[in-house]
């Protein structure tokens, strides 16, 4: 500079302003990240985060992996996060170590020490989100060296807006690493089979290690690969299979079975005991028992212990955006047009069957195999298949040679399908576990899905807020306390049951409740109708589409309870619907008769027969697993509040049984009578249909209501059917009670002349 100030100039390079694809790229990965962000830090540990939050760190404190039915990689790169944490507790004095019960020890890890949970549950999935930013990087390189720069640009929108990776990628859990690393290995392989040398071999095996070290599902590489393999050796441009290629290239791919296992071997520490990998054998030994047993999956309300074939197709279709069904429906023509001018031409291959053998062929078998597997859990399962998805999306960038600056009819139907992803995803942002495209919308996403697909527990902190301190019936589908969040709750049942829970299904107290929606349709509670009565009661609010909020108004509890006879819920039964409530229990005749107490009273009727009179809509339909109905409760009205048409105080005020109201049509006569006195039984009601000089025409006799079970305030409903047989005429309509014992008439009523045509 010789001390003149004019001799320092700033290059002119330092102005440069970075390309266009630079700053979408950067974008792309800023917005993935944000949106990310926004779940991860406002929403509370999911169902099984606890356990990998307590996994990772304790075998990174202790070096003892807790068996838990998973292996270990993505429970140590939560750990990477959580060990910054000040003052953890020794995980050896934590409740049921000793007996490696993870729930036991994770619940307290995270609720039972005083621990800051919230910056807990944040540094664990820190590493996660990470993880998606690089798996978005490795998709977006994927793409570019497939089908040029513009489809890199486009697969890696498709990521940064993915409403399912955004929402797993915020989460400590297993289900976005092994996407990652199943995407790595494959993007490995895709890298072997260009070129294929002992570095490419390992480093295949390396991202082989692991995807098998994070979770079970990735075990389908291992077939997957091989047939990669077979397709690498059978094809004449290979050089793998080309005569002139080294000793070394032909057999390359025989480094990645020694890579892989020594990479999972390494993800528990080399250990040999009693022989190398036999924690994993012994954890997917366990998960295939576990699976074999079955799982109560959820779908179209109905439930099912060994799931669907096609349940990962319909999950698949109602949680993808439709922009990205509409991409790949044009990359599919795309192919079949390059497929038929390829067989046309004779020219050999055509430029897009190359990527079938790196990521098509993949997509397909992992589609198959869930389609196979009995575990129907969710849109998690499927992670894996989504970066495939979005590389071949994103081929209709090349294959339709489209040119962004050119406005041409494609170009701008690509950019109105982007807006629409775009606009798809952000409607819902920060809550993307509930995402449901708008074949369904999330509002309506527990009326086809449950679990992870909608409800993980991951809301109690907008719960909190929504209450604002009001005491709540709070039924939940998680493992974290709804205390540490500040909630004032009375317990219901739910999934893990809690320790005590007061709850009457057919009979809930008044009061404010707040239902997870994987409860609320009974995926995994013992009784999945527990929340029946919630079905058609007026629904306040949902808190973020996973938390359904009622209001039970102000009612007398109910003290009786009606069912037909022959009676199909016993005692027992009948006291766990009314939480073990005294109640005095009433059968009878639901054919003929209709019984309804002067007080609150719920009436079973079974699904083969409906009330004589109307009661209205029921309060609770008990369903089976298939969706159809088995019993219908009705709470019908007290007798001082009866619609009676015919009302003039009363018809007839005599012994044991008052005449209030009736009803007689060519059909029937209906006869609505109040119990003013138990009768001695055995009694029964009598209709007589008489000539005009007193002579009996035609009688019935019917009590669907054993006096036996009489009392005072009682209303007995009883219809009489006239039968098609009586000759036309004037008939005088004659009614009453009489003994069956001796024949003494308590009562004889007159009622009106029945005239036949």
């Amino acid at each position: 500079m010789n001390g003149n100030p004019s001799s320092f100039r700033i290059p002119r390079s330092a102005f440069r302003i970075p390309p266009l694809s630079f700053i979408f790229h950067l974008s792309s990965f800023i917005v993935f990240f944000a949106l990310s962000l926004a779940q991860l830090t406002s929403t509370s540990p999911t169902f099984d985060e606890g356990f990998t939050l307590f996994r990772g760190y304790a075998a990174w404190r202790t070096g003892h992996i807790v068996p838990i039915g998973h292996p270990p990689l993505a429970h140590w790169l939560s750990a990477l996060g959580v060990a910054l944490e000040p003052n953890l507790p020794d995980p050896r004095t934590l409740v049921g170590w000793s007996s490696d019960r993870y729930d036991d020890s994770s619940r307290d890890f995270l609720w039972g020490r005083g621990l800051n949970a919230a910056r807990i549950v944040f540094l664990g999935r820190y590493p996660i989100l990470l993880l998606g930013l690089v798996l978005g990087a490795v998709t977006c390189r994927w793409a570019k060296e497939l089908f040029g720069p513009g489809a890199g640009a486009a697969a890696l929108a498709l990521h940064a807006l993915s409403p399912n990776l955004l929402a797993h990628s915020a989460l400590a859990t297993t289900d976005l690493p092994v996407a990652a690393f199943y995407v790595f290995t494959l993007y490995r392989w895709h890298r072997f089979a260009q070129k294929p040398t002992a570095r490419n071999a390992a480093l295949t095996g390396l991202m082989l290690g692991l995807a098998l070290a994070t979770k079970f599902n990735a075990l389908l590489l291992l077939p997957t690969l091989a047939i990669l393999v077979a397709i690498a050796i059978r094809d004449p441009r290979s050089a793998i299979r080309n005569p002139h290629s080294s000793f070394i290239i032909r057999h390359s791919s025989f480094i990645i079975p020694p890579s892989a296992f020594l990479t999972l071997w390494a993800t528990y520490g080399f250990a040999f005991n009693p022989y190398p990998l036999a924690q994993y054998i012994y954890e997917l030994s366990t998960l295939q028992s576990l699976a074999s047993e079955g799982h109560t999956a959820y779908l179209f309300g109905q439930l099912s212990p060994n799931g669907w074939w096609y349940y990962h197709l319909v999950v698949l279709a109602v949680k993808t955006p439709l922009p990205l069904f509409a991409l790949l429906a044009m990359a599919a023509i795309s192919a079949i047009r390059r497929a038929k001018r390829s067989f046309v031409t004779r020219s050999g291959h055509s430029a897009f069957l190359l990527p079938p053998s790196s990521f098509l062929l993949p997509l397909a078998l992992y589609l198959l195999a869930a389609s196979l597997t009995p575990l129907n859990v969710g849109y998690r399962y499927l992670l894996p298949i989504l970066p495939l998805l979005h590389l071949l999306a994103a081929s209709t960038i090349r294959f339709w040679n489209l040119k962004f600056g050119v406005w041409s009819s494609r170009s701008l139907l690509i950019i109105l399908l982007f807006i629409f992803h775009t606009v798809s995803t952000l409607s819902i942002a920060p809550h993307f576990l509930a995402y449901f495209n708008e074949l369904i919308g999330p509002a309506r996403g527990h009326q086809i899905l449950s679990d992870s697909n909608l409800d993980w527990g991951q809301d109690l902190p907008a719960l909190a807020k929504y209450l604002d301190g009001r005491r709540v019936h709070l039924s939940y589908f998680g493992q974290a306390d709804p205390r540490y969040y500040g909630i004032n709750f009375e317990p219901l049942p739910g999934w893990p049951p809690p320790p005590e829970s007061r709850f009457a299904p057919a009979d809930p107290a008044p009061g404010l409740y707040a239902i997870s929606a994987s409860n609320l349709v009974g995926a995994q509670l013992s009784d999945p109708n527990t929340f029946a009565y919630f079905s058609d009661l007026p629904l306040l609010t949902a808190i973020n589409y996973s938390i359904f909020i009622y209001e039970v108004p102000q009612h007398d509890p109910v003290t009786a309870f009606a069912q037909c006879a022959p009676p199909i819920l016993n005692q027992n039964a009948v006291a766990q619907l009314l939480d073990n409530r005294a109640a005095r229990e009433i059968t009878f005749d639901c054919n003929t008769s209709l019984v309804i107490p002067n007080w609150p009273t719920l009436l079973l009727y079974p699904e083969s027969q409906s009330p004589i009179s109307d009661l209205q809509s029921p309060i609770f339909e008990w369903k089976r697993a298939d969706g159809t109905t088995y019993y219908r409760l009705y709470r019908p009205i007290t007798n001082n509040q009866l619609p009676i048409t015919n009302y003039q105080s009363l018809i007839s005020n005599s012994l044991y049984l008052s005449l209030l109201d009736y009803d007689l049509t060519p059909r029937a006569l209906t006869l609505t009578w109040l119990v003013t006195e138990p009768a001695p039984p055995p009694v029964s009601i009598f209709v007589h249909f008489n000539w005009p000089d007193g002579a009996l025409a035609e009688a019935y006799d019917a009590l669907g209501f054993p006096a036996e079970q009489w009392q005072i305030g009682d209303v007995i409903i009883q219809r009489h059917p006239i039968s098609p047989d009586l000759p036309p005429g004037d008939y005088p309509v004659v009614v009453g009670l009489y003994s069956l014992a001796d024949g003494t008439r308590y009562s004889e009523i007159p009622l009106a002349t029945y005239l036949k045509p």
